[in-house]
């Protein structure tokens, strides 16, 4: 093979490789997410104003196609799933009693839930107080993405 016959190649190589790379979705597109500093307390102290299923309200904090986060606020939140959203929940305040699918259990303050998507989910308060919550989903949340369980 002749020299320039090699250096056409790697041209061609080298020009394909850059499309290739361009071309591959990126997980976030860069000045889409902004750096900030969220005080969580202050945040729960804001009005919940988009209700959920149930007894139960929330708050958006952030959000990117690839994942967000948001506030919640329940006395009750019926069965249900969501068929593409994985969920983590870290539980704040107040004490609650439901299920994750076959898992059954009590969950309250320091308590780490993972919910996977199409899996079915509900709980329910002990006591008066109502229970806080940050909900951490990939994909974004999206409430249409609700499938209620009678």
């Amino acid at each position: 093979m002749s020299k320039t016959t090699i250096i056409a190649v790697a041209i061609i190589c080298l020009v394909i490789g850059i499309a290739a790379g361009y071309s591959i979705p990126k997980p976030v597109e860069k000045g889409m997410l902004q750096p900030q500093l969220v005080n969580v307390p202050d945040m729960f102290n804001k009005t919940f104003e988009v209700t959920f299923v149930g007894k139960s309200k929330y708050i958006a904090v952030t959000s990117v196609p690839t994942g967000s986060i948001e506030l919640f606020r329940f006395t009750e939140i019926p069965q249900h799933l969501h068929k593409d959203q994985n969920h983590f929940l870290y539980i704040l305040k107040g004490r609650a009693s439901g299920n994750i699918g076959d898992v059954k259990g009590e969950v309250g303050p320091g308590t780490l839930v993972v919910i996977p998507a199409g899996v079915q989910h509900g709980f329910n308060s002990v006591g008066n107080e109502s229970v806080d919550f940050i909900l951490f989903s990939s994909p974004k949340f999206n409430a249409n993405d609700t499938m209620q369980i009678k």
